[in-house]
């Protein structure tokens, strides 16, 4: 840990820092109380919100780029699961509770598949259409046509 005041802040160049900086968890950190950091190019990572409101919006596209989470926990507790760890669940309650940051890690690797969809059916058979925010509609046309004409 290293006391901020010790910094001399009007050196520091960006990409040159020698140090790694944490807000920690707790109720108006914008990420939450949780975060799930996985690897994928893209710096995508999963987490929890203090603006629960969002989740009754029609349109939610306020974020980064990460993925926001309703209930959180709840993940940690299909992850424990499928990890067969259940005292996983009593560590990450622990830390929430102390407000500490904590890392933990998997057993096993946990497959993680993302997808960005602008139309579905949902469980009715109804179709949902949403709009293309990311904008990846036209390029992912645009291949499916080349692969048609092949």
């Amino acid at each position: 840990m290293v006391d901020p005041s010790t910094i001399d802040w009007a050196s520091v160049k960006p990409y040159q820092f020698d140090h790694f900086m944490v807000k920690l968890p707790h109720d108006k950190n914008p990420l939450g109380k949780v975060k799930y950091l996985f690897p994928n190019p893209h710096a995508v990572y999963v987490h929890d919100t203090p603006y629960q409101q969002w989740f009754n919006e029609p349109v939610r596209a306020a974020s980064h780029g990460c993925i926001r989470l309703e209930d959180p926990f709840s993940l940690a507790k299909l992850i424990a699961e499928e990890q067969g760890v259940e005292s996983l669940m009593d560590n990450v309650i622990s830390a929430r509770d102390l407000r500490e940051s904590k890392t933990f890690h998997l057993k096993e690797p946990l497959p993680i598949h993302l997808v960005y969809w602008t139309a579905w059916a949902d469980e009715n058979g109804r179709i949902n259409f949403r709009n293309d925010i990311y904008r990846r509609d036209a390029r992912d046309t645009q291949s499916l046509s080349q692969l048609a004409s092949l």
